[in-house]
């Protein structure tokens, strides 16, 4: 009986190990800081890189505001109309490189929040060239080793040399 008892003790901690092995249940790997600041410079790094692919795996459709329009954007884009409109974004500029002025990050559980600046310049079809300052804000989740976007938000607004707003004229 006592065998009988070990046995099953045995094979009970056995398949409690193989189950806790397993990819549903494993744990997760914990997020920082550094993470979510990595994540911002490898969408900046596409953007820059002028590959729409990974710009579009990297800042998922999402719920949000910004990109030159005052109605809110939602998450409902599937994956392939989002690919459509960031290659004819790309079509219509001679040039489009991003850089990362500035990128501040926190972390909660496995929800990362980054905020700050980054630089567009870029230069439509036919047209002078335009540097602006984009403001901007990532509210992020870390599921399974992938990132989702839950919201964002990016303005471009003037500012001084001191990042002071600049009221319209």
């Amino acid at each position: 009986m006592t065998s009988r008892i070990t046995c099953f003790g045995v094979s009970v901690a056995l398949i409690a190990v193989a189950w806790a092995g397993t990819p549903e249940t494993a744990v997760a790997q914990t997020l920082t800081r550094k993470m979510v600041e990595s994540h911002v410079k490898d969408w900046v790094a596409a953007a820059s890189a002028n590959k729409p692919e990974a710009i579009v795996r990297l800042d998922p459709a999402a719920n949000g505001f910004g990109y030159r329009q005052l109605k809110a954007r939602s998450a409902d884009v599937p994956v392939p109309a989002q690919l459509d409109t960031v290659k004819a974004f790309l079509a219509s500029v001679e040039s489009y490189r991003v850089t990362l002025d500035e990128v501040q990050t926190e972390v909660e559980g496995d929800v990362g929040l980054a905020w700050g600046f980054y630089t567009e310049e870029f230069r439509h079809n036919g047209r002078n060239p335009e540097k602006v300052r984009v403001r901007f804000t990532f509210t992020f989740k870390y599921e399974r080793g992938d990132w989702r976007t839950l919201l964002y938000h990016r303005d471009i607004q003037k500012f001084d040399e001191k990042g002071a707003y600049l009221p319209g004229q």
